[in-house]
């Protein structure tokens, strides 16, 4: 049984990992886009949620990309 669970969750990390890296680049100044194939836009609320689980995955790529986020938010949100 806990075997069955074990390989259960790597698939899941599998397919998270896949999503994460899927919406890596937008169409929207190459930003991650939020909700996979449905809206190309960033969504900041969601991305903040989203960095929990790229960071956990220590992916130099999503990383990179997160940091995007954090450089543009810096720029454009109101102070």
């Amino acid at each position: 049984m806990e075997q069955s669970l074990n390989v259960l969750i790597e698939k899941a990390k599998k397919a998270a990992l896949e999503v994460l890296l899927h919406n890596n680049k937008g169409p929207f100044f190459h930003l991650p886009r939020t909700a996979g194939w449905g809206y190309p836009e960033p969504y900041t609320r969601d991305l903040m949620i989203a960095s929990l689980g790229i960071l956990v995955t220590g992916n130099e790529t999503l990383i990179h990309s997160l940091r995007r986020v954090f450089q543009v938010l810096a720029k454009n949100q109101t102070r």
